[in-house]
């Protein structure tokens, strides 16, 4: 008897995780330092996967940095 349910050759790839969340990021981490002036940075909005940029409020500074905003897997908490 043949089964109305897809066999093994049907597949539907998962669908894409999404991206970690900037503000759930800073509930559990500062924002960078600038390394010209020291100051704090400040996130800019902008933000590629698992990455968010964040800039230095001075406008004579200029520094950006782009951070790692992906959650820490069990074992990469584990080594701290």
């Amino acid at each position: 008897m043949l089964s109305d349910s897809p066999g093994p050759a049907y597949w539907e790839p998962p669908d894409e995780p999404e991206p970690p969340s900037l503000a759930d990021w800073l509930k559990r981490n500062n924002a960078p330092k600038c390394f010209d002036c020291g100051d704090r940075t400040e996130p800019t909005g902008e933000q590629d996967g698992n990455e968010a940029e964040f800039a230095c409020p001075w406008r004579e500074c200029g520094y950006r940095v782009w951070v790692s905003i992906r959650p820490l897997s069990q074992a990469e908490r584990e080594e701290d």
